[in-house]
C-alpha cells in the first residue's frame, strides 16, 4: 500500500511539469503552482466554471510549501477518491482533470469592463439574462445583518450542504439565482 502511495504521489509531482517547462526539476511544487496562478488573468480567481476549476484555483491560491498536503488535496480533488483508493484508471481520471482545469484556467480571459463611477465596496451587482435574452443587471447595497438574518443564512447552507452530491454545485447555484432574480 505504502508503494502504491508513493507511486501516485510521484505521478502527481511529475504532473507538476505540465504547468511550467522551464526549471521545474529544481522548484517545490508549490513553487511551480504559484508562478502559474501569477501567470493566469487575476479576474479567473473570481469566475465560477461549470467543470469546477474554481476549486482548483482556490486550492491552489492557498497553496503552503506542505508538498504533501497539497498532492492528497488535489487529488482529492481532481477524483474524488484519496490516493490510497486509486487504480490505473483513476490516474487517468486526475491527469484529465488536471489537465482540464489547467486549460479552462488559462482560457479565461477578463471581460470585466471599466466603471467610470466610483465603486462603493458594500455594492452588489448580479447580471442575468431575461426570457427575451436581453441582460439584467441589478444592484444593491448591502445591510447590516440581524439575528434573524443569521438564522436564514445558516438554514440555508445547511439545506445546501444536506443535498450533498444528490444535485450538482452549478445546480445549488442555479437554484439560488432563481431565487435572487425574485428578489430583485
Amino acid at each position: 500500500m505504502h508503494n502504491s502511495i508513493s507511486s501516485s504521489i510521484f505521478f502527481i509531482k511529475e504532473s507538476s511539469l505540465s504547468f511550467r517547462a522551464s526549471n521545474v526539476n529544481k522548484m517545490s511544487l508549490s513553487s511551480v503552482i504559484k508562478d502559474w496562478c501569477e501567470s493566469l488573468d487575476q479576474t479567473v480567481f473570481e469566475q465560477l466554471f461549470t467543470d469546477g476549476t474554481e476549486k482548483c484555483l482556490g486550492l491552489f491560491k492557498s497553496i503552503t510549501n506542505d508538498d504533501d498536503l497539497t498532492i492528497t488535496r488535489l487529488a482529492k480533488l481532481a477524483t474524488d477518491l484519496r490516493i490510497e483508493d486509486w487504480d490505473e484508471k483513476v490516474s487517468e481520471l486526475y491527469a484529465t482533470s488536471i489537465s482540464r482545469y489547467k486549460e479552462t484556467a488559462e482560457a479565461h480571459h477578463s471581460e470585466a469592463e471599466e466603471d467610470s463611477e466610483t465603486q462603493n465596496t458594500s455594492t452588489y451587482q448580479i447580471a442575468f439574462m431575461d426570457g427575451s435574452g436581453k441582460t439584467v443587471t441589478k444592484r444593491f447595497n448591502s445591510v447590516e445583518g440581524t439575528g434573524k438574518g443569521r438564522l436564514l443564512h445558516n438554514q440555508v447552507i445547511a439545506a445546501l450542504e444536506s443535498m450533498g452530491r444528490a444535485i450538482t454545485d452549478q445546480e445549488k447555484r442555479q437554484i439560488l439565482m432563481e431565487i435572487l432574480k425574485e428578489l430583485c
